[in-house]
């Protein structure tokens, strides 16, 4: 299974956005492209740092810190474990490898899809390229992201732009999925994702609130097009 690194991902994005320079596009232009029309809601992603009444201090290496405040309306879900068992035909997974080529992380997206947050473009890729280095990547890096087409009882297979992958699991292999939760989920050390509106400050108001697990003090891979 190859692993691709959440970095080269954040990279290749980062090259697609700004596109090659050339003396016609350094022309300016009353007409708004299609990149500068798709702008991605109001969001922030990060590690809790430290958790006052109604707010939270988000931390990550991309925005610094944020504070994120929730109100009665905001809806909180949580990860929680699962098992093979919980994986069925129609699921979409992200998996990630271990060194011996088992999955090492299965992480079942809720509702059987790959949610985008409210108003991100539809036409955003559900997996990664095939061409992207290789490389064991930061924890949670990304690895395979696609729908399941059948189950075994010592794996699973994805279906993916690449065609299908035959993914084997193993007894390390750990596995998650979403679940309600309540405002008590957001705590010191846990990684959060949150979608809603910024003030002038950039403090955020969040409609919703997603909380994962950090690993070694640390939050990893994000979907695609997942604020951070």
């Amino acid at each position: 299974m190859t692993l691709a690194t959440a970095s080269s991902v954040l990279l290749i994005s980062a090259l697609a956005g700004c596109g090659g320079a050339s003396d016609d596009a350094a022309e300016a232009t009353d007409e708004p492209t299609a990149q500068t029309q798709r702008q991605l809601p109001p969001g922030a992603s990060g590690l809790v740092a430290d958790v006052d009444g109604r707010t939270a201090q988000v931390q990550s290496d991309q925005s610094g810190q944020v504070a994120v405040s929730w109100t009665s309306d905001t809806t909180f879900t949580q990860e929680v474990d699962a098992s093979l068992e919980d994986v069925t035909v129609g699921d979409v997974v992200m998996v990630t490898s271990a060194d011996d080529g088992t999955a090492a992380t299965v992480r079942i997206m809720p509702d059987g899809a790959a949610q985008r947050p409210e108003g991100m473009p539809e036409d955003l890729p559900s997996d990664l390229p095939s061409d992207l280095p290789e490389g064991d990547g930061p924890p949670g890096g990304f690895g395979i992201l696609g729908e399941v087409a059948a189950v075994s009882a010592d794996g699973f297979t994805v279906s993916s732009n690449d065609g299908e992958v035959a993914v084997t699991v193993g007894a390390g292999t750990t596995y998650t999925t979403t679940g309600d939760a309540t405002a008590d989920a957001v705590r010191t050390g846990v990684c959060v994702s949150a979608q809603g509106d910024t003030d002038d400050t950039g403090a955020l108001t969040a409609t919703s609130i997603s909380v994962t697990r950090a690993v070694d003090g640390e939050c990893g891979g994000r979907m695609p097009g997942a604020p951070s």
